[in-house]
């Protein structure tokens, strides 16, 4: 996969080299631009700068994983995760684990192929970017709630409210990509990332 980061400085930077036999990579290659934050899918970059811009990452290809330019997307925010409905198993509902304090799965079909980025402004409005048949996407769209960060990977949209409390996306499916509603996760957290792995 490929790994990209940011520093105090809000400097962005892109590891080259990144094979399945050199997993550390070779180099680090500093990229123009300044984010507070990032979030790479699937050949897709999307991040945010100090001032609350989203910005795409564009010319992404296998001649150059860094890209080429910077593309700013309208709709401010202060966090964006970007991530795929790819799920390698069916899945949508969530049943608590009381037990273990985290979320177990029961299956369901969903749509697959389609990429998604989610996003919270600075007062912790949640939104979804329409139109991603376009890899930068076409719109916004509000889901309900609050969170001050949002993660999605393999289909399944978790947060974080701003009083730490988890709170996953329940009913993704093909008739409600988005989701139905938002079901509390016992545990508190500052951050939340899940991934397609």
């Amino acid at each position: 996969g490929k790994v990209w980061g940011v520093n105090r400085q809000d400097d962005i930077w892109f590891r080259e080299g990144t094979t399945a036999s050199n997993p550390m990579g070779t180099k680090w290659r500093k990229i123009a631009g300044k984010l507070v934050q990032l979030s790479s899918d699937n050949g897709r970059l999307w991040g945010v700068n100090k001032a609350g811009q989203i910005w795409y990452r564009t010319g992404i290809s296998s001649s150059a994983p860094w890209g080429s330019d910077w593309k700013n997307i309208p709709g401010g925010k202060t966090w964006v995760s970007c991530g795929n409905d790819r799920l390698d198993e069916r899945d949508t509902k969530v049943q608590p684990d009381n037990k273990h304090g985290y979320a177990g799965y029961q299956t369901d079909v969903i749509h697959r192929g389609a990429d998604r980025m989610w996003g919270v402004n600075s007062v912790g409005d949640i939104w979804v970017r329409t139109g991603m048949d376009n890899p930068q996407g076409t719109g916004w769209k509000k889901i309900s709630g609050g969170l001050k960060q949002v993660s999605i990977g393999n289909g399944r949209v978790w947060g974080v409210s701003k009083d730490d409390k988890i709170w996953f996306r329940a009913g993704i499916s093909t008739s409600e990509p988005f989701g139905t509603k938002w079901q509390e996760v016992q545990g508190r957290l500052i951050q939340i990332s899940s991934n397609n792995g």
